[in-house]
C-alpha cells in the first residue's frame, strides 16, 4: 500500500462545434507556466477543489441536478457539489468562461474575474452578489483519475464536459494559463 496521497481536483473540457468549419470539434486547452505542476504542458482547465466549493450556500445557486443524481454519477456521497463548482470556479479564473446563467456584460464579467484573480472576492461571493446560477446538468461527468505514484503534484481528478456558451472568449489569466 502507497503512503503517497492525491489531490481532489476538477477539470473541463470545454467542447464547441467547428464542424462547419470542416474542423470538427474544439477543445479548449491551457499551456501552464514553468515553475508550476504540469509546468510548459498542455492541460485542460482544472484545478483543486477549495473549502468554498463545498459550502451548503451553493444550493441556492445549482440546479438541474439533485444532489443524490451527483452523488450517484461520481459514486462520492461527500458534497458531490463541490466537484461541479470546482470545475466551473477553475474554468473561469484560468480562461474567462463563466459556465452560468448571467446578465453581466463582457466588461462586467471580466471585472469579476479581475476580483476573483486579485483575491478581492471570492467565487461564492460573487455568485451571490451577480444572482450567478449554475445548470449542472449542463457539465457532463466524463471519468476519474488518479495521477500515477511517480508523479510528484499528484491528483486524484474528476473530468466534466462543457460546451462553449454562446458569446463569450476564453482568455488566459497569465499566472496559471499562459496560452489557450
Amino acid at each position: 500500500t502507497s503512503s503517497i496521497r492525491s489531490r481532489a481536483a476538477s477539470s473541463v473540457l470545454l467542447i464547441r462545434d467547428s464542424i462547419g468549419a470542416d474542423r470538427g470539434i474544439d477543445v479548449l486547452m491551457l499551456q501552464r507556466p514553468g515553475g508550476m505542476s504540469f509546468a510548459h504542458s498542455w492541460v485542460f482547465p482544472g484545478g483543486c477543489l477549495e473549502s468554498q466549493d463545498k459550502s451548503s450556500q451553493w444550493l441556492a445557486h445549482i440546479f438541474g441536478l439533485t444532489s443524490a443524481e451527483m452523488a450517484e454519477q461520481l459514486q462520492w456521497p461527500e458534497v458531490p457539489h463541490s466537484w461541479w463548482l470546482a470545475a466551473v470556479r477553475e474554468l473561469f479564473e484560468e480562461a474567462g468562461i463563466l459556465l452560468a446563467e448571467t446578465t453581466l456584460s463582457k466588461d462586467e464579467l471580466a471585472d469579476a474575474r479581475a476580483q476573483l484573480l486579485a483575491g478581492t472576492g471570492d467565487f461564492l461571493s460573487l455568485a451571490q452578489e451577480h444572482g450567478w446560477q449554475f445548470d449542472l446538468s449542463s457539465l457532463l461527468y466524463q471519468s476519474f483519475w488518479i495521477a500515477p505514484e511517480w508523479v510528484s503534484s499528484r491528483y486524484a481528478t474528476r473530468f466534466f464536459v462543457a460546451p462553449m456558451p454562446c458569446g463569450q472568449e476564453a482568455s488566459p489569466d497569465g499566472t496559471e494559463a499562459t496560452a489557450l
